[in-house]
């Protein structure tokens, strides 16, 4: 009888272990196949730019707006002319947030954000953004960080995606200031606790965040109002961002 439940209790513990496995081989596949959407993303939006107008328009919320749903912006995107029709290249498969629309429910349309300081248009009040930062609106423009350091697109969270852009709050960054570090926006966690970004050079990486206040329970991570951010003193993260993010002029 020993060891008959001896025996049972392994199976069970190896089709745990299996299945374990299997979640985790899962979360890898998702994640490499998002790496290769913002590949192309990113590979476009090096090579577009616009003062007139945001890369994509529309602003998603929690609400039900059209806009959630509204693919038209994306084929209508500054990117579409090179390429970027395919409405799976804006959404994580991870990303499972819907909205409805005519009582019908739908994936909303897009997971995927642009570092706020590429591709700028016009922006009304230069001395609130970009301030003191630098603006990239071509490949030339990155010489600090250097390409290989400035990430351009990421996986941004259901909850704190809003327009086209992902702002990171560089308070306390230059000079470094860990006791002013906050968030305006949050990442994406769709992969085990971890998200996407694509870097100018080409290289991608899925990062997994290692402060919880980078990565708050479901309901406590809407975007914040510009120039208000969530406080987050000496998140590790937010440096790591904020100095992948843009440089001082």
């Amino acid at each position: 009888m020993g060891s008959r439940l001896k025996l049972l209790y392994c199976g069970k513990a190896q089709e745990h272990h299996d299945y374990t496995l299997g979640q985790e081989m899962r979360r890898v596949l998702i994640g490499v196949k998002q790496r290769t959407k913002l590949t192309h993303l990113t590979s476009l939006s090096l090579f577009t730019y616009d003062r007139n107008r945001n890369w994509v328009r529309g602003r998603l919320d929690l609400n039900n707006s059209p806009d959630n749903t509204n693919t038209v912006f994306l084929t209508d995107s500054l990117l579409a002319s090179g390429g970027a029709f395919s409405l799976g290249i804006w959404k994580c498969p991870g990303d499972r947030s819907t909205s409805k629309n005519g009582g019908k429910v739908y994936s909303r349309a897009r997971s995927i954000s642009m570092n706020a300081y590429f591709n700028p248009y016009a922006y009304e009040n230069p001395s609130e953004f970009p301030g003191p930062f630098r603006l990239f609106g071509k490949i030339g423009d990155l010489t600090d960080p250097s390409p290989a350091g400035t990430w351009v697109v990421i996986d941004e969270r259901d909850e704190s995606i809003n327009e086209s852009h992902f702002l990171n709050c560089m308070d306390g960054i230059y000079p470094r200031n860990p006791t002013q570090f906050g968030l305006y926006n949050f990442p994406a966690i769709y992969h085990n606790g971890a998200g996407g970004l694509f870097f100018a050079d080409g290289h991608s990486e899925i990062r997994k965040w290692r402060d919880p206040r980078t990565t708050p329970p479901k309901g406590q991570a809407g975007g914040h109002g510009f120039l208000d951010p969530f406080p987050s003193a000496k998140n590790q993260d937010v440096y790591w961002l904020g100095v992948r993010t843009t440089a001082l002029r």
